[in-house]
């Protein structure tokens, strides 16, 4: 009888846990014209529409990203991995030490381990859209093609 009771329990315990787990994430649906594009590496840099999350925060992010055609990141690293699709255009990449880019057309996937120094970009021939998701956290440094930090531009002085 005993047995049966631990049993019982477990069972329920089991089913309240996977109906957690299945209310846990609500249904979710946003339309291009929602986002709100951002430039924070400046209006020549690419524009990021989030979805969910948000740069710099530890938490899952997923987010469009817009390159202008010839446009380019620059050297830079993530603290974390990251998948991306090419939703248009025709995207690069390029890893430290390899002496040349890889061209990811429309449709592509790809993913990015997180502290390896890399660039992006986008082919001269039209702009590119990227749908990128970090699990754990978004972020961006910029570095030399060496792999070292770039630091932050200084404040101007307060007169």
């Amino acid at each position: 009888m005993k047995k049966l009771f631990v049993v019982s329990g477990v069972l329920a315990a089991a089913i309240a846990f996977s109906a957690a787990a299945v209310a846990k994430k609500a249904e979710s649906h946003v339309e291009q014209s929602q986002l709100s594009w951002t430039t924070p590496f400046g209006p020549q840099g690419p524009q990021f529409g989030f979805v969910e999350g948000k740069m710099g925060d530890k938490k899952p992010a997923s987010f469009f990203v817009k390159f202008p055609a010839g446009g380019d990141s620059g050297w830079h690293i993530h603290d974390e991995d990251y998948q991306a699709v090419v939703v248009k255009g025709t995207f690069a990449e390029q890893q430290q030490g390899e002496p040349k880019e890889t061209l990811l057309p429309t449709g592509s996937y790809f993913t990015q381990s997180g502290k390896m120094n890399h660039r992006n970009g986008c082919s001269k021939d039209s702009d590119c859209l990227l749908y990128v998701h970090f699990d754990k956290g978004a972020s961006s440094y910029p570095t030399t093609p060496e792999g070292k930090l770039v630091p932050p531009p200084s404040a101007a002085p307060s007169k």
